[in-house]
């Protein structure tokens, strides 16, 4: 008898066709889960999985796990926009669920609107302290903002919180190289190749040490394996490309950046640093600034505003077909940036630059007046 009272008090008559429709919700989402578990190239299983989490959400909508289940089916069929509308509104209907404002934080790093994305994270990591995935994704999503030093913290607590802690290390480790401490960054990244000796990322960071070192030939070696491993990472080629430049190595300068453009024809900034590779090797057999010139626009053409290596690349490229007035130009409009942005590591070659094109005289690789 009180079995009895305690199930019609919580599941009364009047209620019983919620009840059931919530049981139906389950029942979708576990067939949904069956076919989402088909290979992403069987297209017409993925279809269905969306209808039936969609229904699963119609039938429970006070079920965050299933908006969740459907914001995932979304994503993996590339519909990133729906999902991330639907995990905005699913943020908002249950404030105090920490799985759902993460996910829609990552949603918001993967449209680039990193200011909101990072109050998502800190309201996850608030709910629940101890949620590893959510202090990694603080951690990371800070070091891309360039805020190293806030980011250790939370980094070192995903690395305790996640038996896994692969992706925390290499943040940890870009966060240090952004402090510039090489040491300490090549301990995170030899950590996660402790965990994943392929791992691609991890290698490419190792490369990063050694390059912001000056140790150019292991910088080159740890980059040619981490492009082995994934030919797809547009940082690794522009990063080699710079070291066998470093070294003199023009041809297979250009040879990796063209492999590169291949890989990620829409990327602005692989398609500058191949102009100015184009525009400014000192073997004449290499330079094509005609070329160089059509890269770099293109180059321009993916980026909005136009970033300061895209203008140098142009200029060089206009000053190497030998328009001069229009190169300084270009040039002093990517020096006025530079100025403005106070990035103090630019401003002194663009300067040389500029002045060179004012004279009439083209830029060439390498900058006898650069620090190392």
């Amino acid at each position: 008898g009180l079995v009895a009272a305690i199930f019609l008090a919580t599941n009364p008559p009047d209620n019983r066709e919620a009840f059931q429709a919530a049981n139906r919700g389950e029942g979708h989402k576990a067939l949904g889960d069956h076919y989402a578990a088909a290979p992403l190239s069987d297209r017409s299983r993925h279809d269905i999985a969306l209808a039936h989490f969609q229904e699963a959400v119609r039938l429970k909508p006070g079920s965050p796990y299933l908006r969740l289940a459907l914001a995932r089916e979304q994503n993996a069929l590339g519909r990133e926009g729906e999902a991330r509308k639907l995990l905005g509104r699913a943020a908002r209907q249950f404030p105090a669920n920490a799985e759902v404002q993460l996910e829609f934080a990552r949603a918001l790093v993967a449209s680039q609107q990193w200011v909101q994305a990072l109050q998502q994270f800190e309201s996850a990591v608030a709910l629940q302290p101890a949620f590893g995935a959510a202090q990694q994704g603080l951690g990371c999503l800070l070091t891309r903002m360039g805020r190293f030093r806030q980011a250790l913290e939370p980094l070192k607590n995903a690395r305790q919180l996640q038996s896994n802690p692969l992706t925390a290390h290499l943040c940890a480790g870009s966060a240090r190289l952004g402090l510039g401490q090489g040491g300490r960054a090549l301990a995170e990244f030899s950590a996660a190749l402790d965990l994943d000796p392929l791992s691609a990322p991890a290698l490419q960071g190792v490369g990063d040490t050694h390059l912001l070192r000056g140790d150019l030939n292991p910088a080159i070696a740890h980059y040619r394996m981490a492009l082995g491993r994934d030919p797809n990472l547009p940082a690794a080629s522009q990063n080699l490309a710079s070291a066998l430049g470093r070294a003199r190595q023009y041809p297979e300068r250009i040879s990796v950046l063209n492999a590169a453009v291949q890989q990620s024809p829409g990327d602005g900034e692989l398609l500058a640093a191949l102009a100015f590779a184009l525009a400014t090797a000192p073997q004449p057999h290499l330079r094509q600034g005609e070329l160089a010139l059509g890269y770099a626009k293109r180059a321009l053409a993916a980026q909005s505003p136009p970033g300061i290596e895209t203008l140098d690349a142009q200029a060089a490229a206009l000053a190497e077909l030998n328009r001069f007035d229009v190169a300084a130009e270009v040039a002093l409009q990517a020096l006025t940036i530079a100025r403005a942005q106070g990035r103090r590591d630019q401003i002194p070659g663009l300067e040389r630059r500029l002045e060179g094109y004012r004279s009439g005289l083209p830029y060439r690789d390498p900058d006898p007046g650069a620090a190392p």
